[in-house]
C-alpha cells in the first residue's frame, strides 16, 4: 500500500511598511528560492540580509536582472527585508502542523514558521525578544517571577522573524 498524505495549502499576506522589517516564511514550499518572494507592488523589496551563524549576508533586487547573489530560505530564520513602500508580501504554500524551532544559548534570529499568532509568553526561554516593523524595534523582557512584558510585543505573528537573547538553549514548539 502507497502511504499517502494529506497537506492544507494556503496563501498568507504580511504587510511591510517602507523601511527595515524583520521577517520569516509562515508557509512550506517546494519553491524556496528568493525569487519566491512575491509583493504588491511589484519590486519593492530592494535588499534582504540573511543570518546563519555570525555571519551576515546582503542580497540586493537588481530591476532587469532579479536578487543576487542567489538564496534559498529556510522556514526557521529571520530576514531583514528593506522595502521601499508600503507593501503586500504574500506566501503561498503548506501550513505545517507543528513546529520546533531551537532557540540557542546567545542571540539569535529566528523564523516564526506558523499562520496563527501565538503569545510571547509561550517561550520558555530568553531574556528579550525583539522583532522590527518599519524600522521601529518592538521589545518584550523576561522579568524573572511576572514572566514576559511588553506594551508593544505580545505575539509572534506570522510572516515575522525575531531577534532572541537567552541565556539557555530551549525550543518554540506548538
Amino acid at each position: 500500500a502507497e502511504n499517502l498524505s494529506l497537506q492544507r495549502v494556503g496563501k498568507y499576506d504580511t504587510q511591510l511598511i517602507a523601511g527595515l522589517n524583520i521577517i520569516s516564511i509562515p508557509l512550506n514550499s517546494t519553491s524556496k528560492n528568493i525569487t519566491s518572494l512575491r509583493t504588491y507592488p511589484a519590486n519593492s523589496l530592494i535588499t534582504l540580509y540573511t543570518f546563519v551563524g555570525n555571519t551576515t549576508t546582503k542580497r540586493d533586487y537588481l530591476p532587469g536582472y532579479g536578487w543576487y547573489p542567489d538564496y534559498t530560505l529556510e522556514l526557521t530564520e529571520a530576514y531583514y527585508v528593506n522595502s521601499i513602500t508600503n507593501a503586500k508580501l504574500t506566501f503561498v504554500g503548506w501550513i505545517e502542523d507543528s513546529f520546533n524551532i531551537t532557540i540557542s544559548q546567545g542571540s539569535e534570529f529566528i523564523g516564526y514558521n506558523s499562520v496563527e499568532p501565538m503569545p510571547i509568553n509561550n517561550t520558555p526561554c530568553g531574556k528579550t525578544i525583539y522583532t522590527c516593523i518599519n524600522s521601529t524595534f518592538l521589545k518584550s523582557d523576561y522579568l524573572g517571577s511576572y514572566g514576559w512584558y511588553s506594551n508593544e510585543l505580545q505575539n509572534y505573528e506570522p510572516g515575522r522573524g525575531y531577534f532572541i537573547y537567552s541565556d539557555e538553549e530551549c525550543y518554540l514548539t506548538n
